[in-house]
């Protein structure tokens, strides 16, 4: 017996069913609904925890039979209302939280649809009506027929098969298009809509939850304001090949105002190393390489005279003891061995050219000693990032792997198996195409432009030559997260050989590794592996969770943008979370005063890159080239740089006198300049 004196102040609604009567009891309004409900299914609806569900009270029964008792929400049925987009969009979220608190449970409602949501005077909803609400059952074919209401039921209520988790998603998609109204044929709306009502429960979302984050992903904020750009394109895609968000920003020409589409080329700059280390592992797999084995033995130009023998992983993974150096790029090469670009409008004899660059970047390295600033250590004790290391990579791939060039080993072996129509290593073709985007980049506060798609590319293409659309690079990380398959089963690699790229061989910031032309890093709780690229007019960053079984790729036609942050803001809006990173606020250490003098100095390397670090009011400030930023000591050889958009790590190496020879920085190492 109810607990309560319960005094009748309406009846809200009679039916066959039973009345539905609004109670008062103690100063309170009730809801008593005579209805039959197991005690089971009363007990873990009432003791779910969510705000937008109806709080269920107590069961009791009286002369008029069983009933029970809920709280009573001051409002309006969803059914009586228009909304705007955003209110319908913040609507449908707290519906997606209600349903997913229940199916937690083991309740599946199977009566969603508007009227039965109330739309509190609180500014917040509440799902109701649980009388068609039962327990989930596993491995059983079929359960009650046609309960809930028509054209809200999934079709596995009309007796068809089990109703589970999924109709609820079904119910939902109807509700969603009415409860938006004409936004509803909004593309980015309407593809939710229409997954979630397949009738092919297996065709629907897996859960609730993969809807929520669709809707997330369907208006997601414009979290691009780090810099001016030309444009941009994001994508978010699953391991089954599904779109989760897709987006374009800016125009891929900006004189013409022409918009940007998933078919536009953007260049892919260093995000191409990841193409050299998936060839060098196909070539592993094949028995033509072996990890092991001296560069020297595939490139007989490269002497290795003043080093250390320098491995093929060492390469791989930018441990071969080598400083940034010059960028020869591929004009350079090209004016050098006599070429001109021929009527095609690619140059001719890449194979020359391939030549004359493996002999340049073999000089150049063969040059370096420790007595001429030019080697860091043995190999495989320091990673220093370098381009010229993965082109002779590239070369080892066009030499073993059997084709005329690196460009067309990659065509052949990965970029048609996976259908990747529109990507290429061709140097000037790309620029040619009627959808290829207009390089941008800064010069003095002025946006400049050109379409010198080989005049920022290094000679060697391994380095970073490779160019892609946003379409042809959600299938290469769909490969990715299939561990070497594609969206079409084609296996291009083994999954192990996918571990083996994956597996991190050296840090190079706090939690961060890098591995065979891919790194690993911490992303919340999330490990993404990630690449970026940047060349002069190019952007670039390509990333993926196996733990989130998604990936992200960022393409931008313009210099200096950070799209790693815009692509872990992606990462974190899939997942609901503040899309800009709260800065993790490190325990700030103190320097004495002979270690700040010790730090002090400027560390620069032949790829221009330029660091000072200087005291400055009784603590270190970086000037990296005319801009002056912060510098927090954290550790006994580590330092923040607080960056606008993100920050970046120094860390200090002692020579074995003791002395700072050199910082790590942006994955590279800046040996210091002596007096």
């Amino acid at each position: 017996m109810s607990t309560l004196e319960y005094h009748l102040m309406s009846t809200l609604k009679s039916s066959g069913k039973g009345d539905i009567q609004l109670v008062a009891a103690d100063g309170k309004l009730y809801v008593r609904r005579y209805r039959e409900i197991s005690q089971e299914l009363f007990r873990r609806v009432r003791d779910v925890s969510c705000p937008y569900l109806e709080r269920l009270m107590e069961q009791s029964e009286d002369e008029n039979g069983a009933y029970f008792i809920s709280e009573y929400v001051e409002g309006t049925p969803a059914s009586e209302r228009t909304f705007s987009e955003k209110e319908a969009v913040k609507l449908l979220l707290e519906l997606c939280a209600a349903i997913k608190a229940l199916h937690k449970a083991g309740v599946i409602h199977r009566d969603i649809k508007p009227s039965n949501i109330i739309c509190g005077n609180d500014g917040h909803i509440r799902l109701i009506d649980f009388d068609s609400a039962r327990l989930r059952v596993e491995f059983q074919s079929r359960d009650t027929e046609i309960l809930g209401t028509g054209g809200y039921a999934a079709p596995e209520q009309y007796g068809f098969m089990q109703t589970d988790d999924r109709s609820d998603i079904y119910a939902f998609g109807v509700t969603m298009e009415e409860i938006l109204g004409e936004n509803a044929d909004k593309p980015k709306f309407r593809r939710i809509i229409r997954r979630c009502t397949q009738f092919d429960p297996d065709r629907r979302y897996r859960d609730i939850s993969a809807v929520w984050r669709a809707i997330k992903m369907a208006v997601m904020p414009d979290f691009l304001p780090f810099a001016a750009t030309g444009g941009i394109a994001v994508a978010i895609v699953d391991r089954n090949g599904n779109t989760q968000y897709e987006n374009f920003f800016g125009y891929r020409d900006q004189d013409r105002k022409l918009p940007i589409d998933e078919d536009t080329i953007f260049g892919l700059a260093s995000v191409t190393k990841s193409f050299v280390a998936l060839s060098i592992m196909q070539l592993v797999e094949a028995g033509k390489v072996d990890l092991d084995d001296p560069v020297s033995k595939y490139i007989p130009e490269f002497t290795n005279r003043n080093q250390k023998t320098v491995k093929v992983w060492h390469f791989l993974c930018h441990t071969a003891g080598f400083y940034p150096m010059h960028r020869t790029i591929i004009n350079e090469i090209a004016q050098k061995a006599g070429l001109d670009e021929n009527e095609t409008g690619d140059f001719a004899f890449c194979e020359k050219i391939a030549l004359e660059g493996t002999k340049a970047v073999a000089e150049l390295l063969d040059a370096q000693t420790k007595e001429n600033g030019g080697l860091i250590g043995d190999p495989g004790n320091y990673m220093s990032y370098c381009n010229d290391g993965f082109g002779l990579l590239s070369e080892i791939v066009r030499r073993v792997g059997g084709e005329n060039s690196f460009a067309e080993y990659v065509k052949k072996h990965i970029l048609e198996p996976l259908h990747m129509e529109r990507s290429s290593g061709e140097y000037v073709r790309p620029a040619a195409d009627a959808n290829a985007a207009i390089l941008y980049k800064m010069q003095k506060g002025v946006m400049t432009s050109g379409r010198d798609y080989h005049d920022n590319a290094f000679s060697l293409g391994g380095a970073g030559s490779l160019k892609s659309t946003l379409a042809d690079m959600k299938k290469y990380i769909c490969m990715y997260l299939n561990y070497g398959k594609g969206i079409d089963g084609t296996r291009i690699l083994s999954q192990e050989g996918v571990r083996t790229m994956c597996r991190p061989r050296i840090d190079y910031r706090p939690e961060s590794h890098y591995c065979f032309g891919l790194s690993q890093k911490k992303l919340d709780d999330l490990t993404v592996m990630e690449h970026g690229g940047s060349l002069p007019g190019v952007s670039s960053n390509l990333s993926w969770s196996y733990d989130a079984g998604v990936g992200v790729m960022v393409l931008c036609n313009t210099s200096g943008v950070p799209v790693s942050t815009i692509a872990d803001a992606a990462m974190r809006m899939y997942h609901g979370r503040n899309p800009i990173e709260d800065r993790f606020v490190y325990q700030e250490t103190e320097w004495d005063a002979e270690k700040r003098k010790a730090m002090c100095g400027t560390f620069r390397s032949d790829e221009d890159n330029n660091i000072t670090i200087f005291e400055k009011d009784g603590n270190l400030a970086v000037k990296e080239g005319e801009t002056l930023l912060r510098f927090v000591p954290v550790q006994e050889f580590l330092g923040i740089v607080r960056n606008p958009d993100k920050d970046g790590y120094v860390r200090f190496f002692e020579n074995e006198n003791g002395e700072i020879f050199a910082i790590g920085y942006g994955g590279r190492m800046l040996p210091r300049v002596k007096d």
